[in-house]
C-alpha cells in the first residue's frame, strides 16, 4: 500500500512509500491568481496542494473568472500548473461569496480543473444561531450530495460545519453516512484572534472528528507553537508560509523574525521548509496514530488504471 513517509531533518520533504506507518504531512495552498505560490510548493517536492475555489470567482460573485476559462481551455488545473501531484480544491471562501455559489458553479468547477479531492461546500455558520446554521447546512448537503453524483471520479473531503458541537456532530454524521472518509475543519475560523475558548473549540470538534479514526485536515492552520496541541491531527492546509513572506516574515524554529534581505520567492521557499522541519520536531515530541491512508493509495491505483 502507498502511503506517505514520515519527514525527517535529512530529508525535509514528504514521500510515498510502500508500507503502514505514522504519516503527517503539511499541504500547501496555491493563490492561482499568481505563480510563486506552486514554485514554493514544486521546490519541496510537494505530493499534495489545494487550490482555492475563490481565486476563480468574481469580486461580486455568482460568475467565474477569465482564469477559470484559462485553466479549463488548458486541460485542467494539472495541466496549467505542470503538476503531477494530487490536487484538493479548497471550498472555503468569504462569505459574501458564499452566498453565490450553487450547484451549477461547482460543477464547472469540478468539470473545468478536474482536480483529485474537492472539499465539500463551505456554508455560512456562526456561534449558537443554529436555525441560520441548519438552513445553510441543509443547502450544502443537497450540493454535496448532487457532486458527488455528478463527479464520481473525484474524491469528497467532508468539511465540517456547524454552530455549535451538536451542529458539528450532527453536520459530519451526515457525511460520514454519505460514506465520506477524509474529513477538514476550518481552524482559522477559531484561531484567528488566539481566543482561549476558540482554541479548545477546535480540539473538541476535532476530536469529535478523529475518535472515529478518520482522516482529519485542519484548513487554515500555521501556528508553528500549537503543533503539539494539534498533533492528533493527520495535516494541515496552508498558507501561512506565504501570507508570512507578503510581510517580510520568515520562521527561524517557531519563532517569527522580520527579514528584508531576502525576495519573497525566498521567503516563501524557507517558511514552508521550516514548516515542515518543525513539524519533525513536533512528531519526535508526541506519541503518534497509526494507519494506513487508503485515500492515497485507492487514488494512485485507480490512475494506474485509467492509464491502462
Amino acid at each position: 500500500m502507498i502511503v506517505i513517509s514520515q519527514v525527517s531533518r535529512r530529508n525535509p520533504v514528504p514521500s510515498y512509500k510502500i508500507g503502514s506507518i505514522k504519516m503527517k504531512i503539511i499541504i500547501p495552498t496555491i493563490n492561482l491568481t499568481t505563480r510563486k505560490s506552486i514554485i514554493v510548493a514544486k521546490s519541496i517536492n510537494s505530493k499534495l496542494v489545494a487550490v482555492r475555489a475563490q481565486d476563480l470567482l468574481t469580486r461580486k460573485g455568482g460568475d467565474l473568472t477569465e482564469l477559470f476559462y484559462k485553466i479549463k481551455n488548458s486541460g485542467g488545473i494539472h495541466k496549467f500548473l505542470d503538476y503531477r501531484g494530487k490536487i484538493i480544491l479548497s471550498s472555503i471562501m468569504r462569505d459574501d461569496l458564499l452566498k453565490k455559489t450553487n450547484i451549477p458553479i461547482w460543477s464547472d468547477l469540478l468539470e473545468g480543473l478536474k482536480p483529485n479531492y474537492f472539499m465539500t461546500p463551505d456554508c455560512e455558520t456562526y456561534d449558537n444561531d443554529y436555525n441560520y446554521g441548519k438552513k445553510q447546512l441543509k443547502k450544502s448537503l443537497i450540493e454535496t450530495i448532487e457532486l458527488m453524483r455528478l463527479f464520481p471520479e473525484v474524491r469528497p473531503i467532508g468539511l465540517v460545519k456547524g454552530c455549535d458541537r451538536s451542529q458539528i456532530l450532527f453536520y459530519y454524521n451526515i457525511l460520514k453516512n454519505l460514506g465520506i472518509k477524509i474529513f477538514a475543519l476550518h481552524s482559522g475560523d477559531f484561531l484567528r484572534h488566539g481566543d482561549s475558548g476558540q482554541i479548545q473549540k477546535l480540539k473538541n470538534y476535532a476530536s469529535l472528528i478523529k475518535k472515529d479514526n478518520n482522516l482529519l485536515l485542519l484548513s487554515g492552520f500555521g501556528s508553528q507553537k500549537r503543533l503539539e496541541e494539534f498533533s492528533f491531527v493527520d495535516g494541515c492546509i496552508t498558507y501561512s508560509h506565504m501570507v508570512n513572506a507578503q510581510n517580510n516574515i520568515i520562521f527561524e524554529g517557531r519563532r517569527r523574525v522580520k527579514n528584508t534581505k531576502m525576495t519573497y520567492l525566498e521567503q516563501g521557499k524557507h517558511n514552508l521548509k521550516m514548516m515542515i522541519l518543525n513539524l519533525t520536531d513536533s512528531l519526535k515530541q508526541t506519541k503518534l496514530q497509526e494507519f494506513e491512508t487508503k485515500w492515497v493509495a485507492e487514488l494512485e491505483l485507480r490512475d494506474k488504471i485509467i492509464q491502462k
